[in-house]
């Protein structure tokens, strides 16, 4: 199964354009938007809004160690970022941390 690179989504939503410049959105929204609709939203979706979505107690909360911080690179640069590491339910699933 191909999965789909959040960070290609969220650099689209926010910047209005594709990885190489070809503008497709009219409306672009903020980082903050973007990341809500990605995490909230899709729980959201898939009726788990009630477990997934937020950083709260009494949710379940997987981690992602990104190559860089999301809300502070250049928007352009969305595009680029990579996860370092990925915990699920507290285990390490992905990559490496020091």
């Amino acid at each position: 199964m191909r999965q789909t690179n959040p960070f290609i989504t969220l650099g689209w939503a926010v910047t209005g354009r594709m990885p190489g410049g070809q503008p497709t959105n009219d409306a672009p929204v903020t980082r903050e938007q973007a990341l809500i609709a990605h995490t909230r939203g899709n729980a959201f979706m898939l009726f788990r809004e009630n477990a997934l979505g937020a950083i709260q107690p009494g949710m379940l909360a997987d981690l992602v160690v990104l190559d860089r911080d999301y809300l502070t690179v250049p928007a352009g640069e969305i595009f680029l970022i990579r996860p370092v590491a990925t915990l699920v339910g507290g285990r390490l699933v992905f990559g490496a941390l020091d």
